[in-house]
């Protein structure tokens, strides 16, 4: 029977979610979209004391700085917990002001990769920069592309405008 509300990662009868020798992260979304408050109480909800910490701007594009701001604070709020960034597609940040046309997020023209994948990160709390959305992976119907398979001209995008 399906049950309505929080999903927990872990129920009482099952085993740790790390103890199968992985790294659970939850996604915490990004920092334009839902407050810290908000988002700790969504992740203290999810069981995020059965993970090893929370991932932050997963297939987004805010920039890596703002990201790791507020995950800074969303882990304090969580006892310290680490976090990780998905730097994929936000080596240009994300587009300005508020948006009317879908293709501003939905394969843009206008994205890069970001900082490449470490965990050197220099940065207390950060795990680790990640590319968690492939690279080149489309996200839909949109921006000139007919699903969400690989694409290549997105890779190309991708690698053409990234900072050097």
């Amino acid at each position: 029977m399906l049950q309505r509300g929080p999903r927990r990662l872990a129920d009482d009868g099952g085993p740790p979610a790390g103890s199968s020798g992985h790294y659970v992260y939850l996604d915490a979304g990004h920092p334009g979209w839902r407050s810290r408050e908000d988002m700790a109480k969504r992740l203290l909800a999810a069981g995020i004391a059965d993970a090893e910490g929370f991932s932050v701007n997963v297939a987004n594009r805010q920039t890596t700085k703002d990201s790791y701001l507020w995950a800074r604070g969303l882990s304090h709020r969580l006892g310290e917990r680490e976090f990780v960034i998905d730097t994929s597609r936000n080596g240009l940040g994300p587009p300005s002001g508020r948006q009317a046309r879908d293709d501003d997020w939905c394969n843009p023209e206008r994205q890069a990769l970001g900082e490449n994948p470490t965990t050197a990160t220099g940065r207390p709390g950060l795990a680790a920069l990640l590319w968690i959305k492939p690279p080149g992976e489309s996200d839909g119907p949109c921006g000139g592309e007919s699903d969400n398979r690989f694409s290549p001209g997105q890779a190309q995008n991708l690698i053409g405008n990234a900072p050097r």
